[in-house]
């Protein structure tokens, strides 16, 4: 239902619904994960992009429950920032952004917090220093991402 634009609202709606209801345990949240990351060349970049922005609603419903599966989502994210596919820059950024939002302002630990954002940097700017431009460009929209929606505790 992603690939149509007629129908990704009820698609963004039933699958708030499966996470809100059915991604009970930790077995579940993988298989999940695993299934939204799974992309094939036949999609259209439209279906991409609401793949990869399934991530912020994630962030959005599980919030901090969400940490121990952030070096999956980030390695995600990366690989996808490595294929130099610009059109995903925007989709990428905007999920980092959510996850920033949702995940690390719910945490009471600070050094936890603290540990989490060195570690998303540290990706980021890995891909800061790739010797693709295009992928350089995508780190950077996603790095303004996390500044603008990083609790301020973390700045």
């Amino acid at each position: 239902k992603f690939s149509d634009s007629h129908t990704q609202a009820t698609a963004w709606n039933e699958v708030r619904m499966l996470m809100t209801e059915h991604i009970t345990n930790t077995d579940r949240m993988n298989t999940f994960l695993y299934l939204i990351s799974e992309q094939n060349q036949h999609m259209k970049v439209s279906q991409k992009k609401e793949y990869i922005k399934l991530f912020g609603l994630a962030g959005e419903i599980f919030e901090e429950t969400l940490l121990p599966f952030f070096p999956k989502i980030l390695g995600y994210l990366q690989k996808k920032l490595k294929e130099c596919d610009h059109h995903l820059h925007e989709a990428c950024s905007d999920s980092l952004g959510a996850l920033m939002h949702y995940v690390l302002k719910n945490i009471q630990d600070f050094d936890v917090c603290m540990d989490s954002f060195h570690n998303i940097l540290k990706v980021i700017f890995g891909l800061m220093s790739n010797r693709n431009k295009l992928t350089q460009t995508g780190a950077g929209i996603c790095l303004s991402k996390i500044i603008q929606n990083s609790p301020l505790e973390v700045l």
